[in-house]
């Protein structure tokens, strides 16, 4: 019923649970039991339903240039995590953070190749200690892939940058920042669940 996915197909079943969390009401949707082969865009919980001026939170394996523009066309608003600049040039993320002296930097720019959206990105510069855990996670990682960190994803560990379509004047960076750390909230019952093995 549930295939493996990959090198493990037919081995190993492999599933995931979607779910959406109310934050201001508190209200849970779901579980619902996928295929772990499908992607996390294939989630039941789109933007039908939801009222003007929600704020959609999600890791950036659900987002697609096209449901967000579904979003805003709805009166929706997202913060998630290929920009240009709104003369329309490449956005070098390494090269202008490099240059920024303060601890949040906030510019327009533009998502996506084809068809492209204007947002507002937001990076907070964060603790030494934090992008140190950051790429110790990160290296942990690429070495059981068998590769080696690129210096830009290195670099970028320590910031935390966000995307938003949220005009300026309805959110600062800071409450940008406290709005994404909401996602955070699904992952802690995602990790309650596995340590209680329910």
């Amino acid at each position: 019923m549930w295939p493996g996915c990959g090198g493990s197909a037919g081995d190993t079943a492999v599933l995931k649970l979607q779910v959406r969390l109310n934050y201001t009401t508190g209200q849970l949707e779901g579980p619902v039991v996928q295929s772990g082969c499908q992607h996390d865009r294939s989630t039941p919980y789109g933007p039908e339903g939801e009222p003007a001026g929600s704020l959609h939170l999600a890791d950036l394996g659900y987002f697609s240039l096209a449901e967000l523009l579904q979003r805003q066309e709805r009166g929706h608003y997202k913060i998630g995590t290929v920009l240009y600049t709104p003369e329309g040039e490449h956005l070098d993320l390494l090269q202008w953070l490099t240059q920024e002296v303060t601890t949040c930097v906030e510019r327009p720019v533009l998502l996506g190749s084809q068809e492209r959206i204007l947002v507002h990105l937001i990076a907070f510069r964060v603790p030494q200690e934090v992008a140190d855990r950051r790429r110790q996670r990160l290296r942990e990682y690429v070495r059981k892939k068998g590769v080696t960190p690129k210096r830009e994803t290195l670099f970028l560990t320590g910031w935390t940058i966000l995307l938003t379509n949220v005009p300026e004047e309805m959110m600062t960076p800071d409450e940008a920042l406290v709005m994404a750390g909401v996602r955070w909230q699904v992952e802690i019952l995602f990790r309650v669940r596995n340590l209680s093995g329910t």
